[in-house]
């Protein structure tokens, strides 16, 4: 194999390399359930970390005890909410959730999957998955709705409410894939300068050792 070929074959492997050593996105939901009094709007808190644009992927959310219809052949759930091809899909959405669910498209570039339910009802409580097919990530949010509260338990209820859905600081996660590419990177950088280095090396010693041979051969056959 010629040097050029060496060359580009470690090129190859380094660009290969700096891709694969990004760290994956994780599909993160809130560790605690979610509160919500009967007939008020809630927000079912997703995100990406690290932020992934989520413009041109898909974002399903769904219901854990929602099966699929036995008269399904291709055994298919409904959903509460799709996004796909840059735009919601009411395909196979869920009835009663019609009109009532909102995504946050402005602030998918800071890879915010929050979904929007209004007027929240009784039949709301459940778990609800919030799934990113593209990164093969999910989350899940359990939304527990009540009819009525006491003044203390509303003023509780009403401040979890007010989800803070703004984009997040990046976390060590977030900056760990950059540092990583960065050392795969000048690490195969500084392999392939060795390599060329060596095989100018050997190249000199081949040529000096040629010369050598042939002047000796010269010298034999005079």
């Amino acid at each position: 194999m010629s040097s050029s070929s060496v060359l580009f074959s470690l090129w190859i492997v380094s660009v290969c390399l700096s891709l694969l050593v990004r760290v994956q996105a994780a599909v993160i939901g809130p560790s605690l359930p979610v509160m919500a009094l009967l007939g008020e709007d809630v927000i079912l808190p997703c995100r990406c970390d690290p932020a992934r644009d989520l413009g041109s992927m898909t974002v399903e959310w769904s219901r854990t005890d929602v099966k699929p219809a036995p008269s399904d052949p291709l055994k298919r759930s409904k959903f509460v909410h799709m996004y796909r091809n840059r735009k919601d899909d009411m395909d196979m959405k869920i009835e009663e959730y019609i009109n009532r669910t909102q995504l946050f498209p402005e602030q998918f570039g800071a890879g915010n999957a929050s979904l929007r339910i209004r007027s929240v009802r009784l039949s709301d409580n459940a778990t609800y998955k919030c799934f990113v097919p593209n990164l093969w990530e999910e989350a899940y949010v359990t939304l527990i709705v009540r009819e009525a509260a006491t003044p203390t338990e509303a003023a509780d209820t009403e401040s979890k409410l007010n989800i803070d859905i703004s984009p997040t600081p990046p976390s060590d996660r977030s900056r760990l894939p950059a540092v990583v590419s960065f050392v795969v990177v000048a690490v195969l950088s500084v392999s392939v300068v060795l390599f060329v280095v060596i095989s100018k090396l050997q190249k000199q010693h081949v040529d000096a050792t040629g010369r050598m041979m042939s002047g000796g051969l010269s010298s034999i056959l005079s």
